[in-house]
């Protein structure tokens, strides 16, 4: 199994304060960058500080898994996300909620809202 540590504490550094918080929650960032402890794999996902965790460590698996279904979805979609989340850091949830709101209305749903759900629902049907 995997193990994780934040090691900067033990050299006198300090890294990841800016973001493990919003990953983990303040209690279990307290603890990885304090002690600088090391968390099993099942652990770190268990926290939050994994995504995905192969629990039979079929890794490679997994990210094949993974890689499917990221390319069954539509890729504008997932460009628009992508880009939402990555210049929404540090920003109010407020003016996210509206870049998303704008994204949404003109560049995501060109056409009726209908169509929109007639496709996911024909989608849900085909599985």
């Amino acid at each position: 199994d995997t193990d994780i540590a934040v090691t900067a504490a033990t050299y006198g550094g300090a890294n990841l304060t800016w973001l493990l918080d919003g990953l983990v929650g303040a209690g279990h960032a307290r603890d990885l960058l304090m002690t600088s402890r090391s968390v099993l794999g099942v652990e770190a996902y268990r926290i939050g500080l994994l995504g995905r965790y192969a629990e039979d460590g079929d890794v490679a698996g997994e990210a094949v898994r993974l890689a499917v279904e990221l390319a069954a979805q539509p890729p504008r979609a997932l460009r628009q996300i992508k880009s939402l989340l990555t210049e929404g850091s540090g920003h109010d949830r407020r003016s996210r909620y509206e870049r998303e709101n704008a994204i949404s209305r003109s560049e995501l749903r060109p056409g009726p809202i209908s169509a929109l759900f007639a496709s996911f629902f024909d989608a849900r049907a085909s599985r």
